[in-house]
């Protein structure tokens, strides 16, 4: 009998714990040509703004030993210009999610509102980790409180939507974690792309963009990964978990699961293959297999020390 890959995250059921992540996926169906969007358990479009925003200036990928460092900026076309586009989408996907972000907190309640009245959209994941203008830049992502704040009114305006917090980088307590669960989210992203540099020699200058930083993602950030979500895992043993950061093969997939994943996002991978998403999923059954797993819900945390 062959593994069941299926995940049940609560609000939706995945076929299988592949997720193409949110910043590789694009808009739309732009992976269309390379591969069946509907084998994947889900695919999470690019971060979407109420107002359309052009991102940084060139250079703003660059590309080292083990990952790529990007400062794109969040560019994206606006809500009104993506709902558009949308529906190309829903009709190849098994499974939707959309990545919200905001410059306010009410501006983040504004687009899940938006979104609740979509049909075909099965959750959104909302990420916290921009800068609140209306507090001088400070990271939402770095305060419990506005974390709260805001899971609490995007829960409250998409009650038909899962609604998954996409928290930043976690390296010490789990106050961020916690706050997004206690205000209604119903999983967590763990997590986001790691603040990095480099120096490029030609120019003598720090990269990428012009503040000469980025997010490092890629398989140089896969163990960090793998440590914060055996982190959330054992802080909160109920909660539903996507991992996020370094994932480029189904081993992968299989590792952060044991970890304590439900389910698993790839990304910087699908710019070197883009059918990455169709090739793990075509791999997992033979992996699980042969290791002699009968269920991702039997493997979920089962590398964790007890």
């Amino acid at each position: 009998m062959s593994a069941d890959l299926t995940v049940d995250l609560g609000f939706v059921t995945l076929s299988n714990p592949v997720i193409l992540a949110s910043g590789t996926a694009g808009h739309a169906d732009e992976l269309a040509p390379y591969m069946d969007l509907s084998i994947p358990g889900a695919i999470i479009t690019k971060g979407i703004s109420l107002r359309p925003r052009t991102g940084n200036p060139a250079p703003r990928i660059w590309e080292t030993s083990s990952g790529l460092i990007n400062s794109i900026g969040l560019e994206n076309p606006g809500i009104d210009v993506f709902l558009r586009s949308l529906p190309s989408l829903v009709s190849k996907a098994s499974v939707v999610g959309v990545n919200i972000f905001g410059e306010t907190v009410s501006e983040y309640a504004d687009l899940a509102r938006r979104l609740n009245e979509v049909d075909g959209i099965s959750f959104i994941e909302v990420n916290v980790s921009c800068p609140n203008v209306e507090k001088g830049g400070e990271h939402f992502g770095h305060n419990p409180d506005l974390v709260r704040e805001i899971t609490h009114l995007c829960r409250q305006a998409a009650p038909s939507k899962g609604i998954v917090v996409k928290v930043p980088p976690i390296i010490g307590g789990m106050d961020v974690c916690e706050a997004a669960l206690d205000s209604g989210a119903d999983a967590i992203t763990v997590s986001n792309t790691i603040p990095a540099a480099d120096v490029d020699l030609s120019s003598g200058r720090m990269v990428p963009g012009t503040a000469g930083r980025g997010g490092l993602s890629g398989p140089a950030v896969f163990p960090i990964t793998v440590n914060a979500v055996r982190q959330v895992r054992q802080a909160f043993p109920g909660a539903k978990i996507l991992a996020s950061g370094g994932a480029a093969g189904s081993k992968d997939v299989l590792k952060l699961i044991m970890a304590g994943a439900d389910a698993v996002q790839i990304g910087t991978v699908t710019f070197l293959d883009p059918a990455a998403g169709e090739r793990i999923v075509g791999e997992l059954p033979e992996l699980v297999e042969r290791l002699g797993i009968d269920s991702m819900s039997a493997a979920r945390g089962s590398a964790i020390p007890a």
